[in-house]
């Protein structure tokens, strides 16, 4: 994660889904995959 936020400050980006950047973007899968993950092996 810490790796995107870096890309993601040295390629400042104003456009895209919701006018946010590829590094939120990234950021917010990062965090649903984590969730995902963690449902998926509590059963």
């Amino acid at each position: 994660m810490t790796a995107i936020l870096l890309v993601g400050m040295i390629h400042r980006e104003r456009l895209g889904p919701g006018r946010i950047g590829f590094e939120s973007l990234a950021i917010a899968g990062c965090y649903l995959a984590g969730a995902a993950m963690l449902v998926a092996t509590s059963r």
